[in-house]
């Protein structure tokens, strides 16, 4: 399991947490991830989910891009409340299980097409907290489109 679930602000919907979250997302040297409030809000997750699908690359190579980008960024990253986010050498594994064909990617990217009807569930947050992790390293332009207001 993850030694990240110490950090309380992962589940915190303070106002304090969540401005701090808003404003400093990521700088030269470290990029802040998202508290579970916020990646279960299903517009979040949606653009999330569409920014995968314009990666235009395979489900299967998804981990790859993942893991390639997570533990090549040089720069650290931080729960919302300043603690390190300590990303363990099996965390894609244990965040997306022992699924070979890697469908949650290909299920994930179709709420690209159509809304979500239900906020995601709290299992997915880990999912959902490396693919934000990693558009905020890569691409941190399109990761700031998913949290504008509506």
């Amino acid at each position: 399991m993850h030694q990240n679930i110490a950090c309380k602000c992962i589940r915190s919907s303070s106002s304090e947490t969540s401005l701090v979250w808003r404003e400093a997302r990521c700088g030269k040297d470290f990029v802040i991830v998202a508290p579970d409030s916020v990646l279960r809000d299903t517009v979040y997750a949606r653009r999330l989910a569409i920014a995968l699908a314009n990666l235009k690359i395979s489900r299967r190579r998804v981990p790859d891009w993942l893991a390639d980008t997570l533990y090549f960024h040089e720069g650290r990253l931080l729960w919302p409340c300043g603690k390190p986010f300590i990303l363990g050498d099996n965390a894609i594994d244990e965040s997306f299980g022992e699924e070979d064909s890697c469908w949650w990617f290909g299920a994930f990217r179709r709420f690209a097409d159509r809304s979500m009807k239900q906020r995601p569930q709290a299992r997915i947050v880990p999912r959902l907290r490396l693919l934000d992790a990693a558009f905020w390293i890569a691409y941190p332009d399109i990761a700031r489109n998913f949290a504008r207001k509506r």
